[in-house]
């Protein structure tokens, strides 16, 4: 009997540098992010971590704990709330600390993962264009570490600990977030729906590909659904620029009824879309506490209010520096046709999105500008500086376009390498007495009660350490998890004002208040529970 050989390939160079170095960098950039220590956040990182710890809460011990009903995820962060998006990575976390996994690799094993995906996906679709594994390196670095000229104030000023170069400069905030310290850590779901959204233009850069044609925009259609549970804002930009890119795709000379085909295109991109995404999309019923998907408000409002003149130019300039300019400018115009047909969708949604909003808060439009602009600008970018290096024809010339290509690269990067080291130790603690008011409130209270308090600040027991629901929250909170004020904050406000009254808020059950809050049974609270710093009523509706 004869035996059949097998016969492996060997991996290329330039795959074992993206391994290498997509298995590096998620190690240096989740270094002592998460719960370094039990009670230790990178403080950045904190800032904005607050809805995925409190979801991961609400999926092991409290409102969502047990049974979850997909069709309705409830958010902690005020009575009748749900969770339209940004749920499934907490609801993974969550379901490896029931399987025993300590918290901090629940959260850390996944994430790197993500990033890992991110950096490899992202490398090696770059050298689909740059044929160059050394610039695609430097494509994914200038990715996810683009920002703007602040550095240079380096040279003439001292700085305060806490400034991050990109989003916290030296005598202001600007409007953008330092994309590792405040978008890419902290926000989870953003790791999936990044690494979803490069795996979808990695599958449409392939569909050119006549034979295997239906069965990529099959692929696409699936990928694209998966993003809406992470994130909907990326999700909605995917399908806006998928649409764009299949109705401009080049068909092939031989095709004479390429219309008709670009029809059937997006047939069969829509169809797996819908089906994925069906479960999801029930989450985005009206509801008096949601915010609207779409409004218009420029994300250079800021700017404006400020009496700065060209603010959208201003606002690109201060935000990203020399990157805005060359990818805006000169990159349009030199960089090939097939990076044309995959860069000009996704300036349409950069575009867009500069004058509408998916959420309350403008600034976090930067959950697009991210992935579906500035993970292909990435690559404009650095197919810019190669041609502007290539273009001298002596060698003189060639060296001094060389060091300017150069020059352009470490300024495009700087600020936000040197705010990351700056911020690194910089910590925040969740104090002992915050966590055995949470353990209390896990142990004697329902998953289901509601509560009200007068402390609303990040990592507060309610809602943020136990999982259970605040019956209503700060209109600047609510903003920042897609929530819209409605009657429960004017409930809330009449209790707060009357807490003897026992026909306002009746689903209330129990009150957290700061230790110098004084309440007795006569006002129809009893006292359950105190701390140094905290104290737990229970209410009285007899």
């Amino acid at each position: 009997m004869k035996k059949t050989k097998i016969s492996l390939s060997k991996p290329d160079s330039s795959m074992i540098t993206f391994l290498t170095f997509s298995s590096i960098l998620p190690l240096l950039l989740l270094k002592d992010m998460y719960f370094s220590q039990k009670n230790l956040l990178q403080q950045n990182v904190a800032d904005y971590f607050t809805e995925e710890y409190m979801l991961i809460k609400s999926f092991t011990i409290g409102i969502n704990s047990g049974f979850t009903n997909i069709f309705k995820i409830h958010h902690p962060i005020c009575y009748k709330c749900v969770c339209r998006s940004r749920w499934i990575t907490a609801l993974h976390t969550a379901m490896m600390v029931k399987s025993f996994a300590s918290e901090r690799v629940a959260i850390l094993i996944p994430s790197y993962l993500y990033i890992f995906s991110i950096c490899l996906i992202h490398m090696q679709l770059s050298n689909t264009f740059l044929k160059n594994s050394f610039l695609s390196v430097l494509s994914t670095i200038v990715f996810l570490f683009a920002g703007g000229l602040e550095f240079f104030g380096l040279l003439i000023h001292d700085y305060p600990p806490e400034t991050d170069f990109v989003h916290h400069r030296r005598n202001y905030e600007t409007e953008w977030l330092h994309p590792i310290l405040e978008y890419l850590v902290p926000y989870r779901p953003s790791q999936l729906a990044t690494g979803l959204f490069l795996t979808l233009i990695s599958i449409l850069t392939q569909v050119g590909n006549k034979p295997h044609r239906k069965r990529d925009l099959i692929l696409c259609g699936i990928v694209s659904g998966l993003i809406l549970p992470a994130q909907y804002q990326v999700f909605a930009a995917s399908v806006l620029f998928t649409t764009i890119y299949l109705f401009y795709l080049p068909i092939s000379k031989d095709d004479n009824d390429g219309k008709k085909n670009n029809i059937f295109d997006i047939v069969f991109y829509f169809v797996p879309l819908g089906i994925i995404s069906i479960i999801p999309l029930l989450q985005f019923f009206p509801r008096s506490s949601n915010f609207r998907l779409l409004s218009q408000d420029k994300v250079s409002t800021p700017l404006i209010k400020r009496g700065i003149f060209f603010s959208p130019f201003v606002y690109w300039i201060e935000n990203l520096g020399v990157f805005a300019v060359i990818t805006l400018t000169l990159g349009l115009f030199v960089i090939g046709k097939k990076l044309q047909q995959l860069y000009y969708p996704s300036l349409v949604v950069f575009f867009l999105l500069n004058f509408f909003k998916l959420q309350p808060v403008a600034r976090q439009n930067i959950f697009v500008f991210i992935p579906c602009w500035l993970s292909i600008a990435s690559i404009v970018f650095m197919s810019t500086l190669s041609w502007i290096s290539q273009k001298p024809k002596s060698e003189e010339s060639k060296g001094i376009a060389l060091a300017w290509c150069t020059f352009f690269f470490v300024a495009a990067i700087m600020s936000s390498l040197i705010g990351l080291q700056m911020c690194r130790n910089n910590v925040f603690e969740i104090s002992l007495e915050e966590r055995d008011a949470a353990d209390w409130i896990t142990q004697h209270t329902s998953t289901k009660d509601v509560f009200i308090s007068d402390i609303q600040k990040p990592y507060t027991p309610v809602p943020y350490l136990s999982g259970r629901r605040i019956f209503a929250s700060r209109v600047d909170i609510l903003e920042q998890f897609d929530k819209t004020v409605d009657w429960k904050n004017v409930e809330f406000s009449k209790l707060l004002s009357n807490l003897s009254d026992k026909s306002i808020a009746k689903k209330v059950k129990y009150a957290l208040f700061g230790r110098s809050t004084n309440l007795n049974e006569n006002s129809g609270w009893k006292l359950e529970y105190h701390n140094s710093r905290y104290k737990i009523y229970s209410r009285i509706m007899d």
